[in-house]
């Protein structure tokens, strides 16, 4: 399977701030861990990528906020004739907070779900009001509605891309200023690849765009060659055992469904916490960029 890589171009090295090269350094470690870990593209793989890209963008966002704090980046940026790509920079982070918002309550919902049926399963005989085919019906409600809104924020995510790829840097600034401007610009267009590859990693939906492939994105990667669907993962597994125990056409044995809501929590905690931290980073990079507008 071949991945087609998103190029970040720079200029010379020498006109670099030392930040912005650990900004490139990181970007380039993310790509580089990616297609070395993903070749194989297995539900196992994906899960660990995706872990380590939402703890790349701590590290991406970190960095981003220490150059944007300086005197020297906020009176460069606060002039008027950028004060499009701050908009536009202002824009993505508070669609970015949005997304990562609603990330982290599902992961928050699914957990509770994933809960309850452990519950049922284990205890067999449960109230009127929350007998085992209700909890069921529940999840299996709840995921649908993920799934439909993981398409709608994966469409809002690449509204911010075409807002972003559309928007013009000056056509004659010096070196640091363009190199400063496209880095900041790169880790929010990382930030929509990685929040993209979340969502089609937990809703488990088929990816229908072969403009995905063209992205340096793990969601990419989430599809086979040969008929773009996405690779066979937790989630996607324990929803269509679910949907056959619904059914009453049951396969596995109740400790297999035991175990397989025991992987998708533990998938769901890490989750949780990763979005936790990375909601933080979003917080403390838009409080810099409003910084900037009100310079």
């Amino acid at each position: 399977m071949s991945y087609q890589i998103r190029s970040i171009s720079f200029p010379a090295r020498s006109s670099h701030h030392p930040i912005i090269l650990r900004i490139e350094s990181e970007l380039n470690k993310l790509r580089s861990w990616q297609h070395d870990h993903l070749e194989a593209a297995s539900s196992s793989t994906v899960a660990e990528s995706v872990f380590f890209s939402l703890s790349r963008l701590e590290e991406l966002h970190d960095c981003m906020d220490e150059i944007l704090r300086l005197q020297s980046t906020q009176q460069t940026l606060s002039k008027p004739q950028h004060s499009s790509f701050v908009d536009s920079l202002l824009d993505a982070s508070l669609k970015l907070l949005d997304v990562c918002t609603s990330s982290r309550d599902a992961m928050l919902v699914i957990k509770e779900r994933v809960q309850d049926l452990q519950a049922a399963m284990r205890r067999r005989r449960l109230q009127a009001d929350s007998s085992p085919e209700m909890i069921l019906s529940n999840y299996i409600c709840f995921r649908k509605r993920m799934k439909k809104d993981a398409k709608r924020y994966m469409a809002l995510l690449k509204q911010i891309e075409a807002e972003l790829e559309g928007s013009l840097l000056p056509q004659h600034p010096d070196h640091q200023l363009l190199s400063l401007m496209r880095a900041v610009k790169d880790v929010i267009l990382a930030n929509t690849s990685i929040f993209e590859s979340l969502l089609v990693f937990v809703s488990a939906q088929e990816s229908k765009t072969k403009k995905a492939a063209s992205k340096w994105s793990l969601a990419a990667r989430f599809m086979t060659k040969d008929n773009n669907k996405c690779v066979s993962n937790e989630f996607a597994a324990l929803d269509a055992e679910l949907c056959r125990v619904g059914k009453g056409t049951i396969i596995m044995s109740g400790s297999e469904i035991q175990s397989m809501m025991n992987g998708v929590e533990m998938i769901v905690d890490g989750m949780e916490s990763s979005l936790e931290r990375v909601f933080r980073c979003l917080i403390k990079t838009r409080a810099s960029f409003l910084n900037i507008r009100s310079h």
